[in-house]
Formats: C-alpha cells, structure tokens, sequence
C-alpha cells in the first residue's frame, strides 16, 4: 500500500521527478526524513520561501544634489550667481537647495540638512537619502 505523506514541502519546488516519487511514496515501514533535512529541501528550491525568513531589499542610491558655483556679479542693484550653468538669484531653487542669500565671496544655501556656504569656483554636494514607503521597499 502506498502511503501519501504530507510533509511541509512545496512540491511544485521539488524540480526532480525521483525526488517527488520518493516524497509520494513512502510506506509505512520507510524512515521519514527529520524536520531539518525537510527544511534543508525547502530551502534550496527556488520556488518555496520562507516567510518568516526577513528580506533583503536592495536600496536606491541616495538622491545627489550638485551645485557649482561659477560666477556672481551685481548688476541693477542685484547679485545673480551663475550655478550649473544658470542665472540664478537669492530666492531661487536648484533641485532641493535654495539659495538663501548671494555675496562677492559667494552664496548661502538652505536645504533640509541646515545652511552651507559655497564659495566662488566651490561646489556643493547635498546627499538625501532614498525614501521608503511603509513597508520598507525602496520606492
């Protein structure tokens, strides 16, 4: 009489028709294989996972804000800068720095870690790091 035994494998995983004919008949007289060996099966198919077991997510790299302070003059009664090639003026926005105010030496900048100085010809590099949602997958 053939005895179907019921283990925790996920025979869909087992990849190897001698290994499900032996999962699926077994006798009664035949020893079972421990829970370790059962577990060790799981493990290494490619299918089953266990769900208890934590994942390992790859994160994003974090976000880079670059900015390169090339030149400023006062023109009107205005100091403009020129960053990555743009004219730009206190009040403006490059990426998620601001630019809080603009001398003859260089520029104050305002962003979610604090306030930094870049001076003339200096660049600037603001690392933010990858939001996740909740679950905690990298968005």
């Amino acid at each position: 009489m053939v005895a179907f035994r019921h283990a925790f494998w996920n025979l869909d995983a087992l990849h190897d028709t001698a290994r499900i004919a032996a999962a699926l008949t077994q006798t009664p007289g035949d020893p079972l294989p421990s829970m370790d060996a059962a577990f060790r099966m799981l493990k290494a198919s490619a299918v089953g996972r266990d769900p208890f077991e934590p994942r390992h997510l790859a994160l994003a790299p974090p976000v880079l804000d670059t900015l390169h302070l090339s030149a400023i003059w006062t023109e009107n009664g205005d100091t403009l800068v020129l960053v990555n090639d743009r004219i730009l003026r206190p009040g403006d926005a490059v990426g998620r720095v601001k630019i809080e105010s603009a001398s003859q030496d260089g520029v104050w900048v305002v962003h979610w870690r604090g306030r930094d100085f870049i001076s003339l010809g200096g660049t600037f590099t603001l690392s933010t790091p990858a939001t996740q949602d909740r679950a905690g997958a990298t968005l």
